[in-house]
């Protein structure tokens, strides 16, 4: 155990395993996760080209939600080789100090791969459903463009909502991952409520999106099981899409 750490969070429980880790858990979880969304976007890619569409904004999107989660990948590895998923009384202060830094990038870069799939959805939706120019979303009142846009205005509000608590939640900002080095450096409110409550918006946000296309196909002229076929083999599809990306 390190003294320092030792000062700050007092002695540890007797019944607590300081050999317990999980750091590899934690890896495994999240490489295994990558590999899916990689191989997600390959098979979409091949769907593409056996049809000749070309790529569209949803594309787009999803690309850069990919390529975001696996900097996510990389930054969970590296929490993890500074001690990330041992108890904290195994970990020297510097290593405390390293894994709130790749904390606090982490939290920016999440937030925009979350933005970036749910506007892959919405674009995805828009291509399918929309059938006027992307700006007659803007213009249009009839339900699609307006649910496209309400989709695509809550896309931006959970990272916005996370990079504003971020960006304020320490002054100065360094002593976010300072705190524990230099206690008297700077002040800190405390954000142990907030994530909660951000990744329950986070899924209502999610859930709104994904029930998008609901009503236009709620309208097509098919027998109702296979209305509800579609709108399950949606949200099945999305579901496992916010899973491995998400």
């Amino acid at each position: 155990m390190y003294p320092a750490i030792v000062t700050i969070f007092g002695p540890p429980p007797q019944e607590i395993d300081l050999q317990e880790s999980t750091t590899a858990y934690d890896n495994s979880v999240v490489i295994s996760l990558s590999v899916m969304a990689v191989l997600a976007v390959i098979v979409r890619i091949w769907a593409r080209r056996i049809k000749n569409a070309p790529l569209g904004l949803d594309d787009v999107f999803i690309f850069a939600a990919l390529l975001l989660e696996l900097v996510t990948m990389v930054l969970t590895i590296l929490g993890g080789k500074q001690g990330s998923g041992n108890h904290v009384w195994v970990i020297s202060t510097t290593q405390l100090q390293t894994i709130f830094k790749i904390l606090y990038g982490y939290t920016f870069i999440y937030g925009t791969a979350a933005a970036a799939l749910k506007l892959s959805f919405v674009f995805y939706f828009a291509r399918i459903f929309h059938t006027g120019s992307m700006g007659c979303i803007f213009a249009c009142k009839d339900y699609i463009s307006v649910a496209l846009l309400v989709g695509g205005v809550l896309a931006w509000a959970y990272p916005l909502m996370i990079w504003t608590v971020m960006l304020g939640a320490c002054k100065p900002i360094h002593y976010f991952w300072d705190q524990y080095t230099d206690p008297h450096g700077g002040s800190c409110v405390d954000t142990t409520l907030f994530f909660p409550i951000a990744g329950i918006i986070n899924l209502l946000i999610d859930f709104i999106i994904l029930c998008i296309p609901i009503p236009c196909n709620m309208r097509l002229q098919i027998k109702r099981p296979e209305k509800f076929m579609i709108i399950c083999i949606f949200m099945l599809g999305g579901l496992y899409v916010y899973i491995i990306l998400g």
